[in-house]
């Protein structure tokens, strides 16, 4: 198998099955309302994935971007990454969370120098013992962050750092890792906890930020994930933020949601004879045919013909890119707003920020992190690739960067690339 491909399932798709909480039950209470989508009067993009797509072996990236910047990320006693789980952009400030080695969440300037940390580990008020995922509260300026090991969402002013409250969303038989903040309320994805026959399961709830209360089941597992409930690490979480509506993407399903206050509707249907069905995603070796496993789940999928851990999304007014895997090659999903058309790539061909790029020689992997209306912010987690990639390959001469080269070494945090749109 290809070196980037290797890299590309050893990172992104680790899969993570949920050994928690075996001890609770799946009871929904009276006041849970349940609620699937609307159809939002039809009014979503679908994308052919067959006949009407072409092929291509690497998206060229100056077709998309006009330029890149590199921002190296300042290392102090309290800024030291292992991995960058998750990035936003949030008044010329970029809040990131490293979910796994320094579990924590840091605010660095928009040239990479750090600011502050937003809350510690530990047992007191404000601290967590770690932080699964965040969510930014724009209007405010508030930031939320899930302890997923106490199902606690903590509360920090970003300005300042300052610990203001917290929502225990603890309820019986379900966990959770994701949330999303819209309008005044959060949403958050639910796992179940066990298999007990019966239990209608769905994919999310939404709580009320000043009472903790469950207001909706929404998003019957069977109806939109094929009956699948077992969490697929990416890297990414389920949730993307935008500056309108949020997105909601799990791994295998066909349709993008858009997440409003009031409603969940398609966004996006993906449509091919290659896509995953419910079959695809049961445990082959279980007799009993509702048993699902993420680790067989995950070595079927690679070995099939089909479209599936679908990760992330860009939109522009210009184009969508999605990306996915087909059988165990990265894919890159293009679509043309204009022309009304698909082309799936293999790989990034990226002429933007090196001189030369060759796929086969690069060693440098981008992986996306978040994007807003003027570019897309990317990380290389591995310095060394970047390091070894400069020395063979040399900086394209546009690529704008405050800093020396040199700084860059084994020991710096994870580089971060902002690639600003044409």
């Amino acid at each position: 198998m290809n070196k980037k491909i290797c890299c590309v399932l050893l990172k992104v798709y680790a899969l993570l099955i949920i050994t928690s909480f075996l001890s609770c039950n799946n009871k929904t209470t009276n006041e849970d309302i349940t609620e699937n989508f609307s159809n939002n009067n039809g009014d979503y993009l679908t994308f052919l994935l067959d006949d009407e797509s072409e092929k291509n072996e690497g998206l060229i990236m100056s077709s998309l971007f006009r330029s890149a910047k590199p921002i190296l990320l300042e290392i102090t006693d309290s800024s030291l990454i292992g991995k960058i789980s998750k990035l936003e952009e949030f008044d010329n400030k970029l809040i990131i969370l490293d979910s796994f080695i320094a579990k924590s969440i840091f605010v660095f300037d928009m040239d990479g120098h750090f600011l502050r940390r937003i809350g510690n580990l530990g047992e007191g008020p404000g601290e967590y013992s770690r932080i699964s995922d965040f969510t930014i509260d724009r209007d405010n300026g508030n930031i939320y962050a899930l302890d997923d090991n106490r199902q606690v969402v903590n509360i920090y002013r970003l300005s300042d750092g300052m610990f203001l409250d917290k929502i225990n969303i603890r309820k019986d038989g379900l966990v959770s890792f994701n949330i999303q903040y819209v309008d005044g309320q959060l949403y958050i994805d639910n796992y179940y906890t066990n298999n007990k026959k019966g239990i209608t399961k769905f994919m999310l709830r939404t709580i009320d930020i000043n009472t903790g209360k469950t207001n909706k089941l929404l998003l019957n597992v069977d109806d939109y994930n094929k009956g699948y409930n077992e969490m697929v690490f990416t890297g990414k979480g389920v949730f993307f933020s935008r500056e309108k509506d949020p997105l909601y993407l799990q791994a295998y399903m066909d349709t993008i949601l858009s997440l409003s206050r009031d409603q969940v509707s398609p966004h996006i249907v993906l449509k091919s004879e290659y896509l995953t069905v419910k079959e695809d995603l049961l445990n082959n070796n279980s007799k009993d045919r509702r048993n699902y496993n993420s680790a067989s789940t995950f070595d079927n999928l690679i070995q099939s013909n089909k479209f599936h851990s679908f990760e992330y999304l860009i939109e522009t007014d210009e184009f969508i890119l999605i990306q996915c895997l087909f059988k165990n090659l990265f894919q890159l999903l293009y679509y043309d707003k204009k022309e009304n058309k698909t082309t799936v790539y293999n790989f990034f061909n990226d002429d933007v920020l090196f001189k030369f790029f060759d796929f086969k020689k690069n060693k440098t992997n981008i992986d996306y992190l978040f994007d807003t209306s003027k570019g897309v912010y990317f990380v290389i987690q591995r310095t060394s690739d970047f390091i070894n990639d400069i020395n063979q390959c040399g900086l394209n001469e546009g690529v704008n960067y405050n800093f020396d080269l040199s700084e860059i070494n084994l020991e710096s945090n994870p580089m971060i690339i902002y690639y600003e749109f044409m």
